[in-house]
């Protein structure tokens, strides 16, 4: 699995779990949305950057 689609499932189910913690907690839909779409827009870059340069290494290791 690439980096990106990696990073795009994990982040996704993450953004997930927050948004139902939220809706359990009794926020709104409007905070709940907004909670998700920003806890998305954090995961999302540092995961893929995190697996990016995992995989980089990863390689660089291999060819050793």
């Amino acid at each position: 699995m690439t980096p990106l689609k990696k990073a795009l499932q994990n982040s996704l189910l993450v953004t997930a779990i927050v948004g139902l913690v939220v809706h359990l907690q009794g926020e709104s839909v409007a905070a709940g949305i907004m909670t998700m779409f920003y806890s998305f827009l954090i995961l999302f870059p540092s995961l893929y950057f995190t697996y990016r340069y995992t995989a980089k290494k990863r390689q660089q290791l291999e060819e050793k």
